[in-house]
């Protein structure tokens, strides 16, 4: 059988045979290999937090009581018996401790390291123990209890039932130990001073406490007459015969067990092996699939080292083409600095005919032509649609360079941003932004071109330069019909006595 090939395993038995105070089993446990000294093994279980979220399960498994203590506190009077026959330990002190309890919360670090233990209860012997005195039960946090008693009824605290406990995260003290009332047993004290129990004051002290004379007379007579050791009556021949015959069966039973064993060995053998085979038909497999991986990834690299091949070649070619292009380019960039200078040129001839109108302002004017120069950039109040050739479309909003100011309510000027130059309304214009959206009024009213329209006849003059505007119409001879764009922004210095503007920009 399994209990005589592991000794925590019979010894626990022994305690469940005690517990249930089987004496047939306990003698067979301690002949088939139990100690008659084996105690119960607990095992605390909890979850302990280490760190603000962070949890570990925390275990701990100590000796508890011992099968002699098991049997005393239950009274089991033949079973204290067989345990002292069979050499259990009568002197010496007795101790055990019982498990805490930590309610619906979680055990800190420290609570599991300091009161995992509620208490350790001791008595200096088992004859104090059987008599129910003399006792002390230690916290863990120092505080003592004394027996008697250690609670008002008498209530010692004792381990779940069983050989091996295990007490997993107790939240209450039921799920952790259970209370025992000690009822003290004369027969039991005089079984123990039989097998040798020492007499002290401590075991007299409690004797003398208790309502019971005989304990106090049993220690008292012992202490005079010692009490005999019962002899144990012999086998009869049934008895030995039964023995024989178990003898028989456990050397069988030990026979079967060997063979089961070296079965379970060699079958473990074989089946690591196998385990071993298939692992090694696995590795291979994928040996061989890492192997074809590879060889596609090869195939795959090679591919890509022709294709970035041609992407080289493709590179060079276009290297080439942008060596042309940037000798393109810089042609272009000559031929642009060319015209950088005709349009230096252009933007003297405009600052010459712009004086030209200032001084044509100080002059005389022909009878009949009354106009005046208004040189200034003006905002347009009001969209306009242009109804003959010569004059400026634009928008609500738009800059315009007027330029002269005719007194039949039209002048000529440039559109600032398309470079137009024509004749307009004046009304259609102000001196300051205006502001907010346009107004969707009537539009502002207009006159008939009378002055203005008259410049048509007079001589015009020669341009001094072939991209000048030709603003000459303004002094004499009519103006140049067509629209004039200028290409880029010029800006106008400006002389004494002129405003500056900056043709297609904003005005300074």
């Amino acid at each position: 059988m399994s209990t005589t090939l592991n000794p925590e395993l019979i010894d626990a038995e022994l305690i469940d045979a005690v517990e249930a105070g089987s004496e047939a089993d306990v003698k067979r446990l301690i002949e088939a290999g139990a100690i008659p000294d084996a105690r119960k093994r607990v095992t605390l279980r909890a979850q302990a937090l280490i760190g603000h979220h962070s949890y570990e399960w925390k275990e701990d498994t100590v000796q508890c009581e011992s099968a002699l203590v098991l049997a005393i506190l239950h009274a089991r009077v033949a079973v204290v018996k067989v345990l002292l026959e069979k050499g259990a330990r009568v002197n010496g002190e007795v101790d055990w401790r019982v498990g805490n309890r930590y309610g619906s919360g979680n055990w800190t670090k420290e609570q599991w390291r300091r009161q995992r233990w509620e208490r350790t209860t001791s008595f200096p012997s088992a004859l104090a123990l059987a008599i129910g005195g003399g006792g002390t039960a230690t916290l863990y946090d120092g505080g003592k209890y004394y027996s008697p008693p250690f609670f008002p009824s008498g209530e010692l605290k004792i381990n779940l039932r069983g050989g091996a406990v295990r007490v997993n995260y107790p939240a209450t003290e039921e799920d952790a130990h259970v209370k025992f009332t000690v009822q003290p047993n004369v027969e039991i004290v005089r079984l123990l001073l039989a097998y040798g129990a020492r007499v002290t004051n401590v075991e007299i002290n409690a004797a003398r406490l208790k309502p019971n004379l005989d304990f106090i007379r049993t220690l008292e007579s012992h202490q005079h007459s010692p009490i005999p050791r019962p002899v144990p009556p012999g086998p009869s021949p049934l008895e030995q015969a039964n023995a024989a015959h178990a003898a028989q069966v456990q050397d069988l039973t030990a026979r079967i067990e060997a063979a089961e064993s070296r079965a379970v060995v060699a079958e473990g053998k074989a089946e690591e092996k196998a385990s071993q085979l298939a692992e090694s038909r696995r590795t291979i497999a994928l040996v061989q699939a890492q192997n074809t991986a590879l060889q596609a990834e090869n195939m795959a690299l090679r591919t890509e080292k022709g294709a970035l091949a041609l992407q080289v070649t493709s590179l060079r070619t276009r290297v080439t083409t942008l060596d042309q292009d940037v000798g393109t380019l810089r042609d272009r960039n000559t031929s642009l600095h060319q015209e950088n200078s005709n349009l230096n040129f252009h933007n003297t001839t405009l600052h010459r005919e712009i004086v030209s109108l200032s001084h044509a302002q100080t002059s005389p004017q022909a009878p009949g032509r009354p106009s005046r120069n208004k040189g200034r950039v003006m905002f347009a109040i009001a969209s306009y649609m242009r109804q003959e050739d010569d004059e400026i479309e634009f928008n609500a909003g738009d800059e315009l360079f007027v330029i002269l100011e005719f007194a039949d309510g039209w002048a000529r000027g440039v559109h600032m941003s398309t470079t137009t130059v024509g004749y307009f309304p004046i009304s259609y214009v102000e001196t300051n932004p205006p502001f907010g959206p346009p107004s969707q009024n009537d539009p502002p009213p207009t006159t008939i071109r009378l002055e203005s329209r008259a410049q048509l006849n007079a001589p015009r003059t020669t341009p001094t330069s072939p991209r000048a505007w030709d603003f000459s119409g303004d002094v004499a001879g009519p103006p140049v019909a067509a629209e004039v764009r200028v290409e880029s922004a010029i800006l106008l210095t400006p002389e004494p006595g002129v405003d500056t503007v900056a043709i297609g920009g904003a005005s300074a």
